[in-house]
């Protein structure tokens, strides 16, 4: 009896739906008050105790409707369905995929999307429905991280603001990497509370002067005296011997502090290596690529250079950062003496070597310049 209820009563609503002409009249007046009723119309059938069929068939009544209807009149709509969780499913996916000023209320809002409706909205769709989404007061940790990897900086700058939500060490460690390269983003990432001290002294040695002070003043963290350590690296061994190959502890232990911190690079490697510290460069290099310490000066004094072609090919570091590796290094080992041919060499071996061939050579090339000098072929 009661489905009978039901049925007649969802069947004199579409025949108020159906009636379009009544309904696109409203549509057409533009004011708030026609927004109102037409919106009034529609929620009255999602009272309804619906059927999944009797779902189905609203859907694409409401859709048809919808479809006829101006951007400004669906996006008044989509507004006031927002705050409804019974919207049909169909009805639902379609608002969120409208054009952004339909969608944008609707995806930030409505309960009536899963975590699955939102996680193919991700995909499918473009920045302005990412923001959107962003700004949802519950996210789960995966359409959060889904968010952070489409490298958007608008749509991270907007889950950054958002502190309804929380964020995992995960996402943490990835919007830091991020914000690093995008650093209009600091000064909102470090007034996050759930953003840890260490997460920000990472932060700190990936960025300028400036940046940095802006991370010291919001985060309040005290990292002067360990600053002033580590831009004193590049002059703590001066008095060793120019070119002199003395590894010591003590280089060793600066640079996996350096590495620990995030604030190992390759500019401050060549810096080292240009300086003539070329101890204190293979520590560098040995911490940053984790290569052995014993194997790093055979990789660079193989004439022709494929073994640090290899290995710099596995790190993906640059063609002007290898050659200058290639050559500073050469010139400190062998009193200045460049082979050009073998320079020549090097540079093409490099240019024709792919990452990952490089990453599937890199053990071998490691176990076999661990043990002394490799015979040239």
């Amino acid at each position: 009896m009661i489905n009978e209820q039901v049925s007649k009563a969802f069947d004199q609503f579409l025949v108020q739906l159906h009636d379009t002409q009544r309904v696109l009249e409203l549509a057409r007046e533009k004011t708030p008050e026609a927004i109102k009723s037409l919106s009034d119309v529609i929620i009255e059938a999602l009272d309804c105790e619906l059927s999944p069929r009797e779902a189905d068939l609203a859907a694409d009544v409401l859709i048809n409707l919808a479809k006829r209807l101006e951007v400004s009149i669906r996006a008044g709509l989509a507004l006031r369905l927002s705050v409804y969780e019974n919207v049909p499913l169909r009805l639902a996916l379609h608002l969120a995929n409208d054009v952004a000023d339909v969608a944008t209320p609707f995806l930030e809002n409505s309960p009536a999307l899963s975590d699955t409706d939102i996680y193919y909205i991700i995909q499918g769709q473009e920045s302005t429905h990412w923001r959107a989404i962003a700004r949802r007061e519950r996210l789960a940790p995966e359409i959060i991280n889904l968010l952070v990897s489409k490298k958007d900086i608008a749509t991270s700058g907007t889950l950054i603001l958002n502190t309804k939500l929380s964020f995992s060490d995960g996402t943490i460690s990835a919007l830091k990497d991020f914000v690093a390269e995008n650093t209009d983003l600091i000064k909102d990432f470090a007034s996050r509370e759930d953003v840890p001290e260490s997460a920000m002294l990472e932060l700190y040695w990936k960025v300028n002067e400036a940046e940095r002070k802006v991370i010291v003043d919001i985060a309040g963290i005290d990292v002067e005296q360990v600053d002033k350590q580590m831009q004193d690296t590049a002059v703590d061994f001066t008095n060793v011997l120019f070119g002199s190959l003395e590894i010591t502890e003590e280089m060793q232990n600066v640079a996996k502090r350096m590495q620990d911190k995030g604030a190992l690079t390759t500019q401050k490697m060549l810096k080292a290596l240009q300086n003539g510290q070329i101890g204190l460069f293979y520590s560098m290099f040995a911490a940053y690529s984790s290569v052995p310490i014993e194997a790093i000066n055979n990789i660079f004094m193989e004439d022709k250079g494929k073994a640090l072609a290899i290995v710099s090919r596995a790190l993906d570091i640059d063609r002007s950062v290898f050659i200058s590796f290639f050559v500073h290094a050469k010139k400190l080992r062998h009193e200045d003496k460049i082979d050009h041919d073998n320079l020549n060499q090097a540079m093409r071996y490099f240019n024709s070597l792919k990452a990952e061939t490089a990453k599937s050579l890199l053990p071998s090339v490691v176990k076999q310049f661990s043990f002394g000098p490799r015979a040239e072929a």
